[in-house]
């Protein structure tokens, strides 16, 4: 479908009013909010329920199979994005792990359970993603409507809108436009996961996650004994022992996403700074005042 359109003398000028139609610089500042209120959904969620686990299993003597249960059963059943079967798994595993004393064995319980949690959160997210990259764009009829106005004269774009409604024909334009509205759809993702989505992580250079990762994995994540680990790494990462394809082409796409996350939490799996508190308390006094402190956030 490219190389037909690039063939079309036309082209340059159809293409320059659709960019002018679409407000290219827009698309960033939409996005940024859509994903910011995506986020915000799975954090009331995880955030939610990592903090009941704290409460729960407060010292040694609470990781019971009592409580485990008690904890787990009001996690609804099945799968999500409206079941919490993953999350049941991966909080049951951690309080696994809680009682081995094999590091290898150990680290590979966690990192299965965190697996679990960030499959079931992306699961969940999906959607939200999806139209938060592609949130400018997604009335097609809008679109279409601005763009006729200003290719189209106002006496011919009332007869285009009469002869397509009576006799109900879609002129080769409209054909043509679906196409680069479509492409246009496609290119947005792509450029806003290559160019706004990036991780900072304390210590290390910024990640843009449409970039593989370049970093090796810790010895005891090396190579995987963990059955279930096994099981779940061939089903969300085509390449489960190295970091090859490991960035994130779109971001919209589930199967790219969850590859990045996949080798993500194996690379840094013992980062330590990432165990350190995110805000100091001074920042968090202000954050409770529903303040924005100063400093790295």
């Amino acid at each position: 479908m490219v190389e037909s359109l690039k063939n079309l003398p036309e082209l340059k000028t159809i293409t320059d009013s659709l960019v002018h139609v679409i407000n290219v610089d827009n698309i960033f500042e939409v996005s940024a909010m859509a994903v910011a209120n995506g986020n915000r959904k799975v954090f009331e969620e995880i955030g939610r329920e990592f903090a009941r686990f704290l409460d729960v299993f407060r010292n040694e003597n609470d990781f019971t199979q009592e409580k485990i249960n008690k904890y787990c059963a009001v996690l609804e059943s099945g799968d999500p994005p409206d079941g919490q079967r993953l999350l049941r798994d991966a909080f049951t595993a951690y309080c696994e792990a809680k009682f081995i004393s094999d590091l290898k064995t150990k680290v590979e319980i966690v990192h299965y359970a965190n697996l679990l949690i960030g499959f079931h959160e992306q699961t969940r997210l999906q959607p939200e993603i999806v139209e938060a990259l592609v949130a400018p764009l997604k009335n097609t009829d809008d679109l279409r409507h601005k763009f006729f106005k200003q290719f189209l004269p106002g006496t011919w774009l009332h007869i285009r809108y009469f002869l397509s409604r009576v006799f109900r024909i879609k002129f080769p334009l409209d054909k043509l436009l679906d196409q680069l509205i479509d492409l246009a759809k496609q290119l947005a993702r792509e450029v806003i996961t290559r160019f706004m989505m990036s991780l900072y992580i304390p210590g290390c250079p910024e990640l843009r996650l449409g970039e593989n990762l370049n970093r090796a994995f810790p010895a005891p994540l090396l190579q995987i004994s963990n059955e279930k680990l096994k099981e779940l790494l061939l089903k969300i990462d085509p390449t489960p022992d190295n970091l090859k394809d490991s960035g994130a082409k779109d971001w919209g796409n589930f199967e790219d996403r969850i590859h990045f996350i996949a080798d993500f939490f194996r690379c840094y799996y013992d980062h330590q700074a990432l165990f350190d508190s995110p805000f100091s308390e001074d920042q968090v006094a202000l954050l409770k005042q529903g303040k924005r402190p100063s400093g790295n956030l």
